[in-house]
């Protein structure tokens, strides 16, 4: 994965008119807006598509994404660009999560071992998990925590 930064002397719209590719090379297209961008998200999850995650905490909008084209995480996130994180997953059962405190405890422990403190007290974690589940509707899954 590569980002370029523009040096000093060129505009940002200069940047995004650039011609990318050049001798017959493949041309990458240039994004210039979000909208733009968003677009492009959508169409890679149309309606028809099965979402390959039904919803997902984002804790950089604060809230339960349930739109898969919005369901990022930034490249500059520590778990992405350090590889450091902790994951576990938990098992879904008739629409409820199945030994939801042993996961948690787990999942905790296992932070405090890689040396990293949670941005939530265990009860609000507790309580994004159990609404994240109820917002996915699943009856039977399982839900990945993934921890940085």
């Amino acid at each position: 994965m590569a980002n370029c930064n523009p040096s000093s002397d060129q505009k940002p719209d200069e940047v995004a008119s650039m011609e990318l590719g050049s001798d017959n090379d493949v041309k990458v297209h240039v994004f210039s807006s979000s909208a733009e961008l968003i677009g492009k998200l959508h169409e890679k999850w149309t309606p028809e598509k099965r979402k390959p995650y039904p919803a997902m905490y984002s804790s950089v909008f604060g809230g339960i994404v349930l739109d898969p084209a919005m369901m990022v995480i930034p490249i500059d996130d520590h778990m992405v660009h350090r590889g450091h994180g902790v994951f576990d997953t938990a098992v879904i059962l008739d629409g409820h999560l199945y030994e939801l405190d042993a996961h948690l405890d787990r999942f905790l422990r296992s932070a405090a071992k890689a040396r990293i403190t949670s941005p939530f007290p265990r009860s609000t974690l507790r309580s994004i998990l159990v609404q994240l589940t109820a917002a996915s509707r699943l009856k039977e899954g399982t839900l990945r925590s993934e921890k940085f």
